[in-house]
């Protein structure tokens, strides 16, 4: 998103603010800025733990308060100011530092932008980004120029808080746009190669995953994406499978080239609120690839289901994995591809843009 804003002949710099992190080295000024070109720059925020009230753990409290002041003078120093600044939130975020810079830039258009939701996290047992997200969806709604959310479900809980949300899906990169191809399989004469690409979380259905792994042990199972929010060990009967691969992190720009490896893409996440209420990226960079798409029912695929397959349950999906590789050409493969034409962020941002300036007056 903050690429595509930078592009924009329209917009003169983007600065993205990320949440506070602890710095690796012991002493380090306490903003770290990343320039990625002329116009977007990326700022972390540095903290460190305080632990006692002794003189020195006082001074680092008091250095850790100045964080917010200094990253100020630092904005300021970037040229933006309440006239020609808008605030692009995306909650939940520590409440301290959105309220600062709330304070600091109280002239700004701010515009909340919500991709999932966040309250429907596993209500069980304590759940700090829940809470938050409770808290400051509401509290951000009074005060937006605009709302912009991803999904059906969360245009309806704004529009009963706000009025006038936007819906704006999760889009493509245009790098991953394809070429039309042959599936690999049948091109090397070889079992199926089925991929799973993004985080492994409490989303994840990693019971369904070991179940087509282990009911189909000729086909190729491969998990490219780090483990996120469930304990590492949560996956191992799953990546000790002999015909599973577990890449772990892989770089995003080697994303495109994995997907072309792949002869089905798999979206394998549990039917539950925080599913029903997301735009899975993944979808849009799958259906970039021309590869044949197997999902769960979630948010965002019906609107596509000319173009993927859907299942629910083990049996479906494997049912459907082998539907999926039976029928699709060359020619399917390229109307997946110029359905994702229309869904990139270059064509988001233009519908969005309009919508959003006449919200913010002069």
């Amino acid at each position: 998103m903050a690429e595509h804003l930078a592009r924009r002949p329209e917009v003169g710099r983007v600065v993205c603010l990320f949440p506070p992190i602890m710095p690796v080295r012991r002493y380090a000024f306490p903003v770290r800025a990343q320039g990625i070109n002329t116009k977007l720059i990326l700022l972390h925020c540095l903290i460190r733990a305080v632990s006692t009230d002794r003189a020195p753990f006082r001074l680092r409290r008091w250095v850790n308060a100045q964080i917010i002041p200094v990253l100020h003078l630092f904005l300021r120093g970037l040229g933006l100011r309440g006239d020609n600044t808008v605030l692009w939130i995306f909650p939940p975020l520590p409440a301290p530092h959105i309220d600062s810079l709330l304070r600091r830039f109280p002239d700004c258009p701010v515009i909340t932008q919500v991709v999932d939701n966040f309250m429907a996290r596993d209500a069980k047992e304590r759940d700090t980004l829940r809470d938050l997200a409770v808290e400051q969806y509401r509290a951000l709604s009074k005060i937006s120029s605009s709302v912009v959310v991803g999904s059906r479900v969360m245009h309806e809980y704004f529009s009963g808080l706000q009025g006038q949300p936007i819906l704006m899906e999760n889009a493509v990169d245009s790098r991953f746009i394809a070429e039309a191809s042959e599936l690999p399989c049948r091109a090397r004469g070889a079992a199926p190669r089925l991929g799973y690409v993004g985080f492994i979380t409490e989303r994840t259905d990693i019971g369904l995953l070991e179940c087509i792994a282990r009911s189909r042990p000729d086909w190729h199972l491969v998990l490219a994406g780090a483990v996120h929010g469930i304990l590492p060990e949560s996956i191992q009967p799953l990546v000790s499978l002999p015909n599973v691969e577990y890449l772990g992190h892989v770089v995003y720009d080697e994303l495109p080239g994995l997907m072309a490896s792949f002869d089905v893409c798999l979206i394998p996440h549990k039917d539950t609120p925080l599913s029903r209420s997301m735009s899975p990226l993944k979808f849009f960079q799958y259906l970039g690839s021309g590869r044949p798409i197997v999902s769960t029912p979630v948010a965002g695929v019906d609107r596509f289901r000319d173009h993927c397959f859907i299942a629910t349950t083990c049996a479906e999906f494997i049912s459907q994995i082998e539907v999926a590789i039976r029928v699709t050409t060359t020619e399917a493969s390229k109307q997946r591809i110029e359905a994702a034409r229309t869904e990139t962020w270059e064509a988001r941002l233009s519908d969005l843009w309009p919508k959003v300036q006449q919200r913010f007056g002069r």
